[in-house]
């Protein structure tokens, strides 16, 4: 189809479970990549969005996993 998908996946506890730990991140992931989707999208005139999925085993959160798909039809603007 052309296009270019971007996918990394971790095996941490879960965006819904995190929420009830302790932090010990950031927290600026999901952040800092949609400020890279918006720069992308003004400078190559392309919408590309980040679909985040909870993974889980057996009704257990088993991590997270972020895919980016790229159109290869874009041009600079």
């Amino acid at each position: 189809n052309g296009n270019l998908k971007i996918e990394i996946t971790d095996n941490g506890v879960g965006r819904i479970q995190s929420v009830n730990q302790a932090k010990t991140s950031t927290g600026k992931g999901i952040e800092i990549m949609s400020e890279l989707c918006a720069i992308f999208n003004k400078y190559y005139n392309v919408a590309i969005n980040p679909e985040i999925t909870d993974l889980y085993k057996d009704g257990k959160a088993e991590g997270t996993k972020v895919s980016v798909t790229i159109s290869r039809k874009y041009e600079k603007s």
